[in-house]
């Protein structure tokens, strides 16, 4: 028999969880039994055979991972590498060393990492559908190589991912999520080519990357954004202790900032939504400076200190806000807002009437603005501005709402001479409506 053919089906018997190595071991069962019982039958044998055989299928059933039952509540990361014989055991150990580090640094208590065969997953398409179909949070797929590349002998990886994205992180960064595909297939984090047998450890230093910055964006998506600060930041002192070139740090670094910020921005809003204001200013002033966009910061940390009642530090970020877009809606708002504190009516109706005059709102929820003067108004009854900025704010989503909240205003204010000018706006908008 040809050599060839041998060392084939040798490789799908290694291979026995893949749907090839559980039918190349079947047919070998299934000819070893009939060459028995064409021997001698016996239906003890038979019985014996039939019992094994259903064993034999349900263990593979099993292993194989075709369907996955219950995981005790744990994240379960799935890995499937269709991958040579030559380079499987070292592929293997590089998802000890993944798993192993995660466990030292206390990341791994919640997760569970699982081996499903390759042939499960050998496009984005089905790797989606069994993510779905299995409630699963994250697959690490794709291709391993040994051969010949310009008459040396190489390893290579090509490594994948299918995430099961949080909804509330996809519409709030999708900028980022979309970024993370060019991440991947930029040369700074593909794994390398060994042109030497010895270089094996770089190719895996650079595998051990790639998995740890993938789980990396795994947990911002989960919205565990602390355990993605500490894994990122470790990764970065891997990084910078290795052996590649300074452009190629650089590089590497780059991107780790990039998510170190998505952290660090998660971290801080999270903690803000949640009362702890301290905590929210710290996670947001660590922020690297390479973020394009600062606004959200900026409103964040505008908010965060002002209920650390540091109102100069507010009144700072708003003015940074202004900086980079004089005519961002938070600049108007927080500033009538300002306005309302220091009982300056007249810049309370200026900022509003700029407010009024945009055409689009970026970067903020008015809901929580709504909620923000809500809040504040409670703290203040006696202060009816608060009922004004209520219905200009809430006129960009219910004009109905803006009418009955002017009319209060009115009613309420009417008989303070300090409110005058903000009292003439108010009629002025409702003869517009």
């Amino acid at each position: 028999m040809n050599f060839k053919i041998i060392e084939y089906l040798i490789g799908l018997i290694d291979d026995w969880k893949t749907l090839k190595g559980f039918l190349v071991i079947s047919l070998i069962f299934i000819i070893i039994s009939i060459w028995i019982l064409s021997d001698t039958f016996n239906s003890t044998i038979l019985l014996l055979i039939i019992i094994l055989f259903i064993i034999w299928i349900f263990l593979w059933l099993f292993f194989s991972r075709i369907f996955i039952i219950g995981n005790n509540n744990k994240k379960i990361i799935a890995i499937a590498i269709s991958i040579d014989p030559e380079v499987k055991r070292n592929f293997k150990r590089i998802i000890t060393r993944v798993y192993n580090y995660l466990s030292e640094e206390n990341l791994s208590n919640d997760i569970k990492f699982i081996l499903i065969p390759n042939d499960l997953i050998t496009n984005i398409f089905k790797a989606n559908k069994y993510l779905i179909e299995n409630k699963l949070d994250l697959i690490l797929w794709g291709n391993g190589f040994y051969g010949n590349l310009n008459n040396e002998k190489v390893y290579q990886f090509k490594i994948q991912y299918t995430l099961k994205i949080n909804e509330y992180i996809k519409d709030n960064f999708e900028f980022l999520l979309n970024d993370i595909s060019k991440i991947l297939f930029n040369r700074a984090w593909n794994v390398k080519e060994a042109n030497e047998l010895d270089e094996i450890i770089t190719v895996s230093d650079n595998l051990f990357e790639v998995c740890l910055y993938i789980i990396g964006i795994y947990f911002i998506s989960d919205d565990k954004s602390e355990q993605a600060i500490k894994l990122f930041n470790n990764l970065k002192i891997f990084i910078i202790k290795g052996n590649a070139d300074n452009l190629l740090k650089s590089a590497r670094l780059e991107k780790i900032d990039k998510m170190l910020a998505e952290a660090y921005f998660v971290t801080g809003l999270n903690a803000h939504l949640i009362g702890e204001m301290e905590k929210s200013r710290d996670a947001l002033l660590k922020i690297p400076d390479l973020v394009i966009n600062k606004i959200p910061i900026y409103i964040t940390l505008a908010r965060t200190y002002y209920f650390l009642g540091d109102l100069k530090q507010a009144k700072y970020f708003t003015d940074e806000i202004r900086l980079l877009d004089k005519n961002h809606s938070v600049v108007f708002l927080n500033n009538a807002f300002f306005s309302i504190l220091n009982k300056n009516y007249k810049k309370v109706r200026y900022w509003y009437e700029e407010f009024r005059k945009l055409h689009q709102i970026k970067d903020l929820d008015l809901y929580s603005v709504i909620e923000f003067l809500e809040n504040e108004f409670n703290k203040n009854k006696s202060e009816f501005a608060y009922i004004y900025g209520l219905a200009i704010v809430n006129g960009f989503i219910d004009i109905i709402i803006m009418k009955r909240e002017l009319k209060k205003f009115i009613t309420k204010a009417k008989k303070n001479r300090n409110y005058r000018t903000l009292i003439e706006s108010a009629n002025n908008i409702l003869k517009e409506l």
